[in-house]
Formats: C-alpha cells, structure tokens, sequence
C-alpha cells in the first residue's frame, strides 16, 4: 500500500527504499529495472548481505539473494558455508545438503556448476 503511494506520487526512490525496509527484494528489483535504480539496489543488497554474514548470518543473506533473483550469489554463500562446514567436520551429511542447494540454485540460474566449485 506504501510501495503504490510512492509510485503514484512519482517518489519511486522512497517506493524501492520501502519495499527493502519490508524485506520484498523482488520488488524493489522490479522497481528498480522500471526506473533506473538497478545500481542503487544492488548496492544495498550487497551491504545488507554482508552484513548478515559477518554478524553470522548467511543463511538469511542467502535467502535475500534467492528473493532478488541473484542465484549465483547465493549460490556462493551457501559455497562458504559447506567450506566451512567441511572444516570443523559437521557430524552427519550436513555439507553434502549445503552443496546440493548450491547445485539447484546453479541450475536455476542456468550456468554451469564446474565453473564455480
């Protein structure tokens, strides 16, 4: 209701800022594309990511990148956290799961997985 009063007022800058304050990626990107704000998006996605996985996070920042269409980023979040997984040795097939997430999200974005594990 906020995003489309923006809009109609012409203050698409605040329209985008609101819909990533409500956590709705996708359609900031979409705002974003309509109206020359793809740059400014993509910046506060990548802070905002960065964020969640220096304060330990990186599931939700992995998810933000899934919600804005950004697979391959999320792909490489999910990558760091198998790596890590592998490395202290988590007990059962926990990195083995990680490593197939990555590998679905690598087919969604339809490139292929070699090139990046």
């Amino acid at each position: 209701m906020q995003v489309t009063a923006f809009v109609e007022s012409g203050d698409i800058k605040a329209a985008i800022d609101c819909c990533m304050d409500l956590n709705n990626w996708n359609l900031a990107i979409d705002l974003a594309k309509k109206h020359d704000f793809l740059k400014y998006v993509q910046n506060n996605i990548a802070k905002c990511t960065k964020y969640l996985v220096q304060i330990g996070n990186p599931l939700h920042a992995a998810l933000i990148h899934c919600e804005a269409n950004q697979q391959l980023d999320a792909a490489k979040i999910f990558l760091q956290l198998a790596k890590q997984m592998a490395k202290i040795k988590v007990i059962g097939f926990g990195a083995h799961y990680v490593c197939t997430v990555v590998r679905v999200l690598m087919t969604l974005h339809k490139d292929p997985i070699n090139s990046y594990v």
